[in-house]
């Protein structure tokens, strides 16, 4: 129940927010008209044209490329990699049937292996995309989902470990982490004739707008039916990878760990002291106004501080709430105890031993 109110805090807040500007992740998106004139509008895409696209990036000299296309079919065994360019490859998965919990990995690159991640979202409450995972159980184990291979391999770039900071902060093959996209970004993708044109100039392979960083390549085409309910509205999922990527890297993401459960305590425990001291140093009155107006207000402010998440708030509520109902309870003795004297006098009176 207060994963509802805390999902929909944070939709709300993305809602009314401004898109952050994405500094570390380009996406380069097959759009309609791409498709049909670059791909003449088949599907599967087209492997020596593809294979062309990824040659282009890699001139570029990204960081990471990621290939967020499906790639399963035997043409694209034929495709050349370039030498001396990092490149992720997106892999489907599928359950067995809904009762199993275990994915099945699809083919990448026509049946030929390579470093991929699978590339899922789960869905929420509304299917809804709303989280993004780290990880994937599947029948030979626990696998690295798409978006964060990438954010992996670029964070092991040693030039970028002080950008990424805290995002790589590794979790162990067993724990599956669902993270939240905290922020949004702003990501308009570059056109595939707009890549190649550029990648045609003499300056691309030195002074090219994607050098290092990381670089998606996926399908803003209708064809793809690749396009998910978010809270702002329909997003390809190429933009939505990205998205996650720029989250773990830009600013990172909060995780539904021990971690962050360490963090809520400690800002519960803070809220708990503080409305004990409102009873304790205030009259009744300020001190129940305090806390009906003043503890939630403060209980956004510091999510948004600590977690730079608005909707982190409803957890916070519990414990406070919980104060709040013992001091009021205190003070109804304490008042029923004063009303007790004042109709009974004699209680003041103290008592005197004979002799």
């Amino acid at each position: 129940m207060i994963d509802i109110f805390e999902m929909g805090g944070l939709d709300k807040f993305q809602k009314v927010s401004e898109p952050g500007l994405a500094t570390h992740v380009m996406i380069v998106g097959i759009e309609d008209e791409d498709y049909e004139r670059q791909f003449n509008g088949m599907s599967p895409l087209d492997c020596a044209k593809l294979n062309e696209v990824i040659n282009a990036i890699c001139l570029g000299r990204p960081a990471v490329l990621g290939v967020a296309i499906d790639t399963e079919h035997v043409q694209f065994s034929k495709i050349a990699i370039p030498p001396n360019c990092k490149i992720i490859w997106a892999r489907d998965a599928h359950r067995a049937s809904q009762d199993d919990i275990y994915f099945k990995q699809r083919k990448i690159l026509g049946g030929n292996e390579w470093e991929s991640g699978i590339a899922l979202l789960p869905l929420d409450t509304g299917k809804v995309i709303q989280r993004f995972q780290r990880r994937f159980l599947t029948d030979v184990g626990p696998r690295p989902s798409f978006h964060w291979e990438v954010v992996e391999s670029f964070c092991q770039i040693p030039a970028k470990a002080s950008v990424c900071g805290d995002a790589i902060r590794r979790t162990s093959d067993k724990e599956l982490i669902f993270n939240v996209f905290r922020n949004h970004y702003n990501l308009k993708p570059i056109s595939i004739s707009n890549l190649l044109k550029q990648a045609g100039g003499a300056r691309w392979k030195d002074q090219a707008i994607i050098r290092d960083k990381v670089i998606l390549l996926g399908g803003y085409y209708r064809a793809a039916r690749d396009t998910y309910h978010t809270p702002l509205g329909i997003k390809s999922g190429v933009e939505l990878i990205a998205q996650a990527i720029e989250t773990e890297v830009g600013r990172g993401s909060y995780e539904s760990g021990n971690e962050l459960y360490f963090h809520i305590f400690v800002v519960e425990v803070f809220l708990g002291i503080a409305c004990a001291l409102l009873h304790f140093y205030c009259s009744s009155s300020i001190a129940l106004t305090g806390n009906l107006v003043g503890i939630p207000l403060l209980s956004i402010i510091i999510s948004y501080l600590v977690f730079s998440a608005v909707g982190l708030w409803v957890n916070f509520i519990p414990i406070t709430a919980g104060a709040l109902i013992h001091q009021l309870y205190e003070n109804t003795i304490e008042r029923q105890e004063k009303r007790n004297h004042s109709e009974d006098p004699s209680r003041n009176v103290p008592s005197h031993s004979d002799g």
